[in-house]
C-alpha cells in the first residue's frame, strides 16, 4: 500500500470494511488505513518470510513457525 502521504505499508490484509483495510504487518502488529488515503495497492510477487529461512532454522523450526502462523488466523 501507498498512501497520499507517501508512506509505505507492507503487509497482509487482515480486515477490510467500506473506508479502511487493516493490515498485518512485519512483528505482528496491525494498522488500519483510510481507503480514501491510498494511492496504489498491489500484491507482492514475493513472499514476505526471508529467503533461506527455512534451511537457517531447520525442519523442527519451520514445523514451529508454521504452527504459530496458524493461530493468527
Amino acid at each position: 500500500i501507498t498512501t497520499k502521504e507517501g508512506q509505505t505499508i507492507t503487509g497482509y490484509i487482515v480486515s477490510e470494511t467500506d473506508t479502511e483495510l487493516t493490515l498485518r504487518i512485519a512483528g505482528g502488529a496491525s494498522t488500519p488505513v483510510k481507503k480514501s488515503s491510498i494511492t496504489k495497492k498491489e500484491e507482492l510477487k514475493l513472499s514476505l518470510m526471508p529467503p533461506a529461512l527455512a534451511g537457517a532454522i531447520g525442519p523442527q523450526g519451520l514445523a514451529d513457525l508454521v504452527a504459530w502462523l496458524q493461530t493468527l488466523k
